[in-house]
């Protein structure tokens, strides 16, 4: 939203064409930006939780749950526990 009220400094003309490069001119390119970090981040913890045990590490976790239920992280990489 530019205008005679909202013009663009010079100094920040960089940043703005490199978010115009990276497709973040609107609410679509933050979106896909979200979703591709949050995938990032899911393959990453998971790889360390499944990881953790060869490596003879110890998870550990602390905090409410969330609505009563499994742990946020846990929801967030949907892991369930092993069934016995």
């Amino acid at each position: 939203m530019t205008g005679p009220a909202m013009k663009r400094k010079p100094a920040v003309e960089p940043s703005y064409e490199r978010g115009e490069g990276a497709g973040l001119t609107g609410l679509a390119g933050y979106e896909r930006l979200r979703e591709e970090r949050d995938i990032d981040i899911k393959c990453a913890a998971l790889e360390f939780l499944i990881g953790a045990p060869a490596g003879q590490r110890t998870v550990a976790g602390y905090g409410a749950a969330a609505k009563g239920k499994e742990n946020t992280l846990l929801n967030f990489l949907r892991n369930r526990p092993e069934k016995s």
